[in-house]
């Protein structure tokens, strides 16, 4: 057992922007005597991680020892005095009384409910009341307190929250469409920790000690966490009924919001593709200071921190070409330009659209494409060219214009970037 750093602030900073999505547990009103500026959301699979290393948010620490782990969120603004790092949040603290209400897809809002599936974001924080470890003592019928005394010390839980968060921006989940993209934003710190000595405003024999208001660490029971992990898998959307013979391709794409100071991406995340989902793990190990462990204060300091958004979607195509994109030529009037990409129809009416790149990879790994010309048989689509030079065309003969350049423009194609 140890004695680590002494907590400056109430609330300890470990990230802004965090996406939290799960289902809303509680939600406090002012009937209960507060001021309803909170509720708690129990978090889908791929965001357990934010709460998984808290033993005081599993559960809470007022809360019955029978209920799950949850994450709480509250709304009131934290000073330069309550934090140790200072950034100002908008929008401000809801107002008492307001209730919480939740946005649909379609533009329209209601209160939020208890059982809603939503998706919030705010700023991750670990907050210290170890008091409140005993506060299940009280309860009628009692439960056991989640102190722990060390002699005359006492210990008491940390919990982490989203303090505060967008209480204006509260969406919900539904199920996604089979041209949209599953997203989720995966968010890491370290190190966490989940116990502190009791402050001497409770607990006067920790201040005669020297420990009050300090981390507790108990390597025979880890409770201070300088590697952390978090494993996600992220399911593509469902498949539309499409034809045997339709290209579909899962693809996926990373962005990096946030990664801490001298990490290197590629040494703390790995990406496993799947049939029609991705796995990804991320494992951040903080490096000790001279007592041989990293600080608390490392995230605030942009230290040890990674913020990582995952996007899964599918690549579908039919086989018959029936319009394509080109780029704008120079002259006036202005005369199309190189192909850059191709679309047509499935049987269900839907459009579908490839970049050039895609469709000239679809054709090399044995995808077929075809055009009509007027109501003959089918010309089968080949790659021509090579290098900067490669696009699609039919194999009609040298010095003959190809017909494929002359299908219509695809009506409104995705923006080329």
């Amino acid at each position: 057992m140890a004695v680590g750093e002494y907590v400056p602030n109430k609330f300890i900073w470990l990230l802004d922007n965090v996406e939290l999505v799960g289902t809303v547990y509680a939600i406090a009103s002012t009937e209960d005597g507060g001021h309803g500026d909170d509720f708690a959301v129990l978090p889908d699979p791929n965001y357990r991680h934010l709460i998984h290393y808290f033993r005081g948010n599993n559960p809470l620490p007022w809360a019955s020892e029978t209920e799950p782990g949850v994450m709480h969120l509250e709304t009131y603004p934290l000073d330069f005095s309550a934090i140790n790092r200072y950034e100002r949040w908008v929008p401000p603290q809801k107002p008492d009384g307001q209730r919480f209400q939740v946005q649909a897809d379609d533009g329209t809002s209601r209160d939020l409910q208890v059982g809603d599936h939503v998706r919030v974001t705010g700023r991750w924080v670990i907050d210290h009341h170890p008091e409140y470890c005993s506060l299940p003592a009280i309860r009628i019928p009692p439960e056991s307190s989640r102190c722990r005394s060390r002699g005359w010390l006492r210990v008491g839980q940390t919990h982490t929250e989203l303090h505060p968060f967008d209480w204006q921006d509260i969406r919900l989940v539904g199920s996604p469409s089979p041209g949209d993209a599953t997203r989720c934003l995966l968010s890491l710190a370290a190190p966490l920790y989940e116990q502190q000595y009791v402050g001497n405003w409770k607990w006067a024999a920790n201040e005669f000690a020297g420990v009050s208001g300090k981390v507790f660490i108990d390597d025979s029971e880890p409770n201070f966490h300088s590697t952390v992990s978090a494993s996600i898998t992220l399911d593509a959307p469902p498949l539309p009924n499409l034809p045997a013979t339709s290209l579909r391709r899962l693809r996926w794409t990373e962005t990096v919001f946030k990664l801490g100071t001298g990490m290197n991406l590629g040494q703390i995340r790995s990406v496993t593709p799947r049939e029609s989902s991705i796995d990804v793990q991320v494992t951040i190990a903080a490096t000790g200071t001279t007592d041989g462990r990293p600080s608390i204060l490392g995230p605030a300091r942009d230290r040890w921190v990674a913020q990582l958004e995952y996007a899964v979607f599918w690549m579908l195509a039919g086989n018959e070409i029936s319009c394509i994109t080109r780029s704008s030529g120079g002259g006036f009037p202005p005369q199309p330009g190189p192909l850059i990409g191709v679309g047509g129809l499935f049987p269900n009416g839907e459009r579908w659209w490839l970049r050039l790149a895609d469709a000239v990879r679809a054709l090399q790994e044995g995808h077929r494409f075809f055009m009509r010309v007027g109501l003959g048989t089918p010309v089968n689509i080949v790659v021509k060219g090579s290098g900067t030079r490669t696009t699609l065309g039919t194999d009609s003969p040298s010095g003959r214009p190809d017909p494929f350049l002359d299908l219509p423009a695809c009506p409104d194609p995705p923006i080329i970037g």
